[in-house]
């Protein structure tokens, strides 16, 4: 199986995330802010390029559901494309958060076509047990991409997970701003199929939600769910390899105990050890780094077209 390979522009562009330099069809005169903005929680957490080593943590949130993993195999772009699905992910992060808001829509509508046709029932073989008051799914359960159950979780357990790796990396914020962040991301959430009455108002709230789908059902990782599992965190990327298991590393420290135990990672004392060693050194690397350094190339030129600064360089150019 040939398997893309990433150039290393792309490379340095993904350190950049979320989730690099901007490729959209913004004008450079444009200040429409998109869905957040300057003043906005979500552009403060979002401008941190650190957030990259926490990012596979969701993909594998998402499919420790049965029916989300049912769908990832479906399509089979995680194993055929892992580089390609990677990046398109984190661009459709980059876009929504700091593209225009017609950029944004484009972009969740495009995604919301992609889904149209992922739909089918969950192989036997890939069915889940209830076991205790835990419900699991059973074999021949009709699923859809589009099904606001499923993007209900989809969009928690990313929205989470940016808040999770924020944490991690650059410090917890005051809850009023955990929950602002939460508030924020519902307008995402919506555009992608989440149900008006599923919308989050607080970030305990969220963290309830998937707790609750994890202990109690219908989240447990079962055969699917550890295939696609195997194909996050072990793809062969060549160049790109250091960096995703660089984030394969953190991805698996930042997950709930239960959940590493369903995908049957081990996870020693030692491991824990060197997860929570390597995190500190990392944090203390980047509060030596300049400021600009810390600031994700999307961020910084959002920020710059917002305030009209693209417009009067190119004037100035032109004089």
């Amino acid at each position: 199986m040939s398997i893309p390979i990433p150039t290393p522009t792309e490379i340095t562009e993904l350190l950049g995330l979320p989730f690099g330099p901007l490729q959209t069809s913004a004008r450079e005169t444009d200040s429409d802010a998109g869905y957040f903005g300057p003043e906005s929680v979500t552009w403060k957490v979002m401008r941190e390029p650190l957030l990259v080593l926490g990012s596979l943590r969701a993909l594998l949130m998402q499919a420790a559901h049965p029916l989300v993993a049912e769908g990832a195999l479906k399509t089979r772009s995680f194993e055929h494309d892992p580089w390609g699905r990677f990046r398109r992910t984190a661009q459709w992060v980059g876009i929504v958060v700091f593209g225009t808001k017609h950029e944004a829509d484009m972009a969740c509508d495009a995604v919301g076509r992609a889904h149209r046709g992922i739909a089918g029932r969950l192989r036997e073989e890939h069915a889940t047990a209830s076991t205790g008051g835990k419900r699991g799914i059973v074999g021949g359960t009709v699923y859809s991409a589009r099904s606001p159950d499923l993007v209900r979780w989809v969009h928690a357990t990313l929205t989470e997970t940016l808040l999770v790796t924020h944490e991690a990396f650059v410090g917890r914020m005051p809850v009023a701003d955990q929950d602002r962040f939460v508030q924020e991301w519902n307008v995402i959430g919506f555009k992608m199929g989440m149900a008006r009455h599923d919308a989050f108002t607080t970030r305990a709230e969220m963290s309830g939600y998937i707790r609750d789908a994890i202990d109690n059902g219908p989240v447990g990782a079962g055969a699917g769910s550890r295939e696609v599992s195997q194909t996050i965190l072990h793809s062969p990327m060549l160049l790109a390899d250091p960096l995703w298991r660089a984030s394969a590393f953190f991805s698996i420290g930042l997950l709930p105990g239960s959940v590493r135990s369903q995908f049957g990672i081990s996870w020693w004392l030692w491991d824990e050890a060197g997860f929570r060693s390597t995190l500190r050194l990392v944090r203390q690397l980047r509060a030596v780094t300049p400021s600009p350094l810390r600031q994700s190339a999307g961020y910084k030129w959002a920020v710059r077209r917002a305030r009209g600064d693209l417009a009067s360089t190119r004037r100035q150019a032109y004089a």
